[in-house]
C-alpha cells in the first residue's frame, strides 16, 4: 500500500517531476500516481493542509494550461511550417532533400470553442424563448375584446377547426 505521509520535500519533488514529464497534464490522479501512488483525495488533503504544496500544484497546472491555451490559440489563427522530405534511392542513399512551406488554415471548431468560452454571452449555442402565460379563473371577468383575442388565438393554433 502506498504511503500517504506528507513530507516537506513534496512541493520540490512535484516541480521536478513536472519538469521531467512535460507531456502529462497533471490531474490530481496523475499527481498522486507520481507521488508514491497516493489517491487524488490525499492530494486534495495535502493541498488544503500545506500551502506550499498547493502553490506547487497550481504552478504545475497553470503551466500545463498555458501550453494548451497557446496551442488552441495557434489553431485559431492558423500557422505555417516547413516540411523537409528526404528522398532516397532503392539502396537507401539520399538522392535529394525537398523543402516545402505549408500553411494550416485557422480551425473554425477551435475558433468557436475559444469564443464560446471567452465570450459566452455572445457565442452561446442555446436559444432561449420566454413565454408569458396569463391565468384566467373566470371567463366572466374578461372583456369582450379579451375573449375575442383568445378565440382568434385558439383558431390560429388549432388550424381553425371546430
Amino acid at each position: 500500500m502506498a504511503s500517504s505521509k506528507y513530507s516537506d520535500d513534496m512541493p520540490g519533488r512535484l516541480l521536478q517531476i513536472a519538469k521531467d514529464n512535460p507531456n502529462i497534464g497533471f490531474t490530481n490522479q496523475e499527481i498522486g500516481a507520481l507521488l508514491d501512488g497516493v489517491t487524488p483525495r490525499t492530494i486534495v488533503n495535502w493541498m488544503n493542509a500545506h500551502p506550499l504544496f498547493m502553490e506547487a500544484v497550481q504552478e504545475v497546472k497553470d503551466e500545463r494550461d498555458a501550453v494548451v491555451t497557446n496551442a488552441l490559440f495557434t489553431l485559431c489563427k492558423g500557422f505555417a511550417f516547413t516540411e523537409t522530405k528526404i528522398v532516397k534511392d532503392a539502396e537507401g542513399n539520399t538522392v535529394r532533400t525537398e523543402t516545402t512551406e505549408k500553411n494550416v488554415p485557422p480551425s473554425p471548431v477551435s475558433c468557436f470553442f475559444w469564443l464560446k468560452n471567452r465570450q459566452p454571452d455572445k457565442w452561446v449555442d442555446i436559444n432561449k424563448t420566454e413565454h408569458t402565460i396569463k391565468t384566467i379563473t373566470k371567463a366572466e371577468d374578461l372583456s369582450d375584446d379579451e375573449l375575442a383575442k383568445i378565440a382568434a388565438t385558439a383558431n390560429t393554433t388549432d388550424g381553425g377547426s371546430d
